[in-house]
C-alpha cells in the first residue's frame, strides 16, 4: 500500500540526510536545478531489494540462478506501478549501470587497465522516499 505524505513546511534535504546517512543502503540525489528536469531531490530509505551485478549476480546478497537482464525484466514486469501523482517516483529503484558493464554488452574492448574494482550493476528498490 503506498502512503504518500505532502510536507506544508520543507525541511533542508541535505539537512534530513545528514540524520539517516548511514541507515543501510540509504541514497541521496542532491538536485540543485530549479528547473522541470532536476527539480526533485530523492532520498531512498528502507531497501527491500538489492540487485548487484560483479563477478556473478546476486539478489540481496545471494547468487541468483538466472541472469541479471532475465531477473530485471521479470520483476519490472511482475511489480508494474502506477505513478498518479505529479512527482519523479512514488516507488522503484535507485542505482547505476557501469561503463564497463555497457562495454561488456557491446562487445567493446578498452585499453585503459581496470583502476577501480566496483560492481558492473548495482540497483536498490526501497520502500520509502523522500522527495
Amino acid at each position: 500500500m503506498q502512503l504518500i505524505h505532502e510536507l506544508t513546511q520543507y525541511p533542508d534535504i541535505a539537512s534530513v540526510f545528514s540524520c539517516i546517512h548511514e541507515k543501510e543502503d540509504a541514497v541521496f540525489l542532491d538536485s540543485s536545478l530549479r528547473n522541470d528536469l532536476g527539480q526533485y531531490s530523492i532520498i531512498g530509505l528502507h531497501p527491500y531489494l538489492k540487485l548487484v551485478q560483479g563477478d556473478v549476480f546476486t539478489v540481496n546478497g545471494d547468487p541468483a540462478s538466472e541472469v541479471f537482464e532475465t531477473f530485471l525484466k521479470k520483476y519490472l514486469r511482475e511489480h508494474q506501478e502506477k505513478n498518479t501523482t505529479s512527482l519523479p517516483l512514488t516507488s522503484g529503484a535507485i542505482g547505476y549501470f557501469s561503463y564497463d558493464y555497457g562495454r561488456k554488452k557491446e562487445k567493446v574492448t578498452t585499453r585503459h587497465p581496470l583502476e577501480v574494482d566496483i560492481p558492473y550493476i548495482i540497483i536498490v528498490f526501497y520502500d520509502s522516499f523522500i522527495i
